[in-house]
């Protein structure tokens, strides 16, 4: 025996607006990525944030005929707004997500706009850092590669100054000249490389610790 279906369907939807695209903003999605960045700070730098009187927001993106043009748009909008999700959904049809629906949402909303736009300004100067964050990481394991790199060759380059000592054949000596030669080239270019990542990192630790976001780059 099947269960009812308590969830009704519109039948009265405009023309041609089958298909809708909308994005959702709330506190926990400020939460999640704050917790996300804390994995990288510091437990004195670690920031906190409370979802109490939560404001869940919803930003209607556009009426479609067919699910293919509905999703097309979509990924149009995910390309010039990288911060938020973009859903699609059947018009006039029930979509589940959850909500904490109660008294303290209905209050808040008299003041919503003001606490939205301070909420969303924290949600992408963390999305900012979190960016930085990423960067900072790989230009460090960059860096160790290029270190262990450059330890190698450093050590080839000893190996290859003992062997010239005891190497009397004009031919073998030119070889491990050459070789020696290409190794100093190569050590040239991975030093020229670590000073361009050692600068990044610099900057991106200032920028990290004086939160220099700016969202217009």
């Amino acid at each position: 025996m099947s269960k009812e279906d308590y969830l009704t369907e519109d039948t009265i939807n405009p023309p041609n607006q089958n298909f809708i695209c909308v994005s959702f903003f709330s506190k926990n999605y400020v939460k999640q990525v704050i917790d996300n960045n804390n994995e990288y700070r510091k437990d004195e730098d670690k920031e906190t944030y409370s979802t109490d009187n939560n404001i869940f927001s919803l930003k209607f993106r556009g009426a479609f005929s067919t699910f293919e043009e509905a999703c097309k748009h979509a990924e149009k909008l995910r390309s010039v707004d990288t911060y938020h999700n973009v859903y699609v959904m059947e018009n006039g049809k029930w979509c589940p997500f959850m909500i904490d629906d109660n008294d303290k949402y209905v209050k808040q909303t008299e003041h919503g706009n003001e606490q939205l736009n301070e909420m969303m300004k924290k949600y992408m100067d963390n999305q900012e850092k979190a960016k930085l964050y990423h960067e900072y990481r790989k230009n460090q394991m960059v860096t160790q590669s290029l270190n262990e790199n450059l330890e190698n060759r450093n050590n080839s380059i000893l190996e290859t100054q003992e062997l010239l000592k005891t190497e009397n054949d004009k031919v073998e000596r030119k070889k491990l000249k050459d070789r020696k030669q290409a190794l100093e080239e190569q050590i040239a270019k991975l030093e020229e490389k670590k000073l361009e990542i050692n600068e990044q990192t610099k900057n991106l630790e200032s920028k990290l610790k004086l939160g220099q976001i700016n969202f217009d780059e």
